[in-house]
């Protein structure tokens, strides 16, 4: 992969015009942090909502982060 490959996702949830809102916690009550992070997907069909792993193989099921 080259630099040019990884999309800067700060301008979606910081300033005054984002269109998301940058949550510490997911709908589970779990603290969220960027950094522990490692798979992140987005869908059409949900737009505003986050979903995210830690890692591959300790959660079967991705982790959400609220819109509101």
């Amino acid at each position: 992969m080259k630099h040019e490959d990884f999309l800067n996702i700060e301008p979606t949830v910081k300033g005054s015009g984002a269109p998301l809102v940058w949550r510490k916690n997911d709908t589970d009550g779990n603290q969220f942090r960027f950094g522990d992070a490692e798979w992140f997907r987005f869908q059409k069909k949900c737009p505003g909502i986050i979903k995210y792993k830690k890692k591959k193989s300790t959660i079967t099921t991705y982790r959400i982060l609220p819109k509101e």
